[in-house]
């Protein structure tokens, strides 16, 4: 067994973010860690490689424990960590990223020759600036960079985010060729599609515990999976509004920002000021006829007319008012008077 983490518990200050976390990787494998944003995965990767001290608990690696070591010990111990966001050397080459990579390694020289041949666009590009790179191309050198120390055992977190569809599938296929190689993999993703159609096992964390853990295929048709990612108010298929601990209610439902911008139905459309405000407010409130507000679903006016102005604005009350047939008549004042007269 090449990895095990025992009741993990870490956190920043005094905020616990991860609670008894247990998991383990053979050699060989690749084990996804599934979860939603917030679920404590990036945290427990971390600890791993000593960038966030635990606060009780043991990280063995080969048997070995390596609670409170520092980070670099973790190169050492032949394991990297591919962090969110590529994190790569934006103003340095391709090839300086790589060799910062293979720093530790003395057959670096080679080592590279291995990863160009694994990514044929970083040769291409092998003198080009990273910050230069696109974001398929970013993760790529991100990816190469952590082979270049020949690690044994591989974290990756979050490496299909922000790529276009195509771009995942070709991630996730390096990764995938990654175990050709002989290298362990744990991999923190929330495409649970994608890593578990490559993946031997996985685990499903959820407000820092895991809640579940099996095969691959086990889990791909669990629906606890799926309310592993819409949190503790998420349905699976075919579950009902409420019936879930935490569930959302009718009356409290719950809509994505896209369905409210892009209302496709009656039902999600938002009220009108017209209909938001009770019969006698608009009746107050509506100007005349031929100009009405602009939520309304029957006219388009776009503005007032500016007798209309006149008779809203503070201006207007003072030389408009309403006759008894409720029709706006103009007042007439007397003539101001001239000092000189």
């Amino acid at each position: 067994m090449l990895l095990q983490v025992k009741n993990l518990r870490c956190g920043y200050g005094s905020l616990e973010v991860v609670h008894g976390a247990s998991l383990h990787v053979c050699t060989g494998e690749i084990v996804g860690l599934l979860g939603a944003n917030g679920a404590g995965k990036s945290s427990l990767l971390k600890a791993i490689v000593g960038l966030l001290q635990p606060w009780s608990g043991e990280v063995l690696i080969d048997g070995r424990p390596t609670t409170g070591q520092p980070p670099w010990r973790s190169i050492s111990n032949s394991t990297m960590l591919v962090p969110e966001g590529k994190m790569i050397f934006a103003d340095m080459t391709v090839r300086e990223n790589l060799l910062i990579g293979g720093y530790h390694n003395p057959d670096r020289a080679l080592q590279m020759d291995i990863v160009l041949e694994r990514f044929p666009r970083l040769r291409e590009r092998l003198h080009q600036l990273g910050g230069t790179l696109s974001g398929g191309e970013q993760q790529m050198l991100a990816l190469g960079r952590a082979l270049m120390a020949r690690p044994r055992l591989l974290l990756l977190d979050e490496p299909s985010m922000g790529l276009a569809p195509l771009l995942v599938k070709e991630v996730f296929a390096e990764v995938q060729k990654m175990r050709d190689l002989g290298l362990t993999v744990l991999l923190v993703e929330q495409n649970a599609t994608a890593t578990l159609q490559i993946a031997d096992r996985a685990y499903v964390m959820e407000t820092g515990e895991i809640i579940q853990e099996g095969a691959a295929a086990d889990l791909a048709h669990n629906p606890e999976v799926k309310r592993a990612y819409l949190g503790k108010g998420g349905h699976g298929p075919g579950a009902s509004s409420g019936q879930e601990g935490g569930g959302v209610g009718p009356k409290s439902e719950v809509r994505s920002p896209k369905e409210i911008r892009n209302p496709k139905s009656e039902d999600t459309k938002p009220q009108s000021w017209n209909a938001a405000c009770s019969a006698t407010e608009v009746d107050r409130l509506r100007p005349s006829g031929s100009a009405y507000f602009l939520g309304s679903n029957e006219y388009s006016a776009f503005g007032l007319r500016i007798s209309d102005f006149l008779r809203t604005s503070a201006f207007g009350l003072r030389i408009w008012q309403e006759d008894s047939a409720g029709k706006a008549q103009k007042l007439h004042p007397p003539a101001p008077s001239t000092p000189f007269a």
